[in-house]
């Protein structure tokens, strides 16, 4: 990808927050920040500049510019599958004498990210969790092919276990809790298969589990 021109990054900036363009005067969290790349990732991808009042779009820099690439590339290591910009280092650009750090984020094409076990969407300012139904309607599910059958998603043909405990996530996300029977019609497959995932599930932290045996119910922490 080619180094933007300086008339390139003012258009850009110009244009404040919109879905291909996020703006920070500083970065936030690492956490955070994951979320965020996780969102431009699962939408149309671009670019998230740093040093960059997204309020007033002044110009106000970066003091620490290592630091901020650092986060930036830690933050891409904490989405799943991990973020690999474009070009694969953050770039940094001088203007009117203030140092701005630029990542390019690009579109997942069919991958599904996610950050900390939730699939995120960034939309100008916001950053928030998606719905199985948004998965299904932005059509970014490539792995994970989803038909929707009496109101139930079913998988056509069986997913890997990655993208099955992604959608058990994602129902336990909009449901408030999910079960060994609900996974099974989710994914479609045996008890004790839903069994190990949903274990999984738990041992990772991912998810935590309330009863016994067949009653048992898995909830986000």
């Amino acid at each position: 990808m080619t180094k933007l021109t300086e008339i390139e990054l003012r258009k850009l900036i110009a244009g404040g927050d919109i879905t291909t363009l996020l703006l920070n005067s500083t970065l936030p969290g690492t956490n955070e920040l994951a979320q965020q790349l996780c969102g431009i990732a699962n939408g149309h991808g671009g670019y998230i500049f740093s040093g960059i009042d997204d309020k007033t779009l002044n110009l106000v820099g970066i003091m620490n510019v290592a630091e901020a690439v650092a986060g930036l590339l830690q933050a891409a290591q904490l989405v799943t599958p991990s973020i690999e910009f474009r070009p694969p280092e953050p770039e940094v650009y001088v203007l009117d004498g203030r140092k701005i750090v630029v990542a390019y984020v690009p579109s997942g094409s069919g991958v599904v990210y996610q950050a900390g076990g939730v699939c995120w969407l960034t939309q100008g300012l916001n950053t928030y969790p998606m719905s199985v139904q948004q998965i299904v309607k932005a059509d970014i599910s490539h792995q994970v092919e989803i038909q929707i059958r009496e109101n139930r998603p079913t998988l056509m043909p069986l997913p890997d276990r990655e993208s099955r405990l992604v959608l058990a996530l994602l129902y336990t996300q909009q449901n408030g809790f999910i079960t060994n029977m609900e996974y099974r019609r989710l994914v479609g497959v045996s008890e004790r298969m839903a069994a190990r995932d949903l274990s999984l599930l738990v041992k990772t932290g991912s998810l935590r589990a309330t009863g016994k045996t067949r009653s048992r119910q898995y909830w986000l922490p």
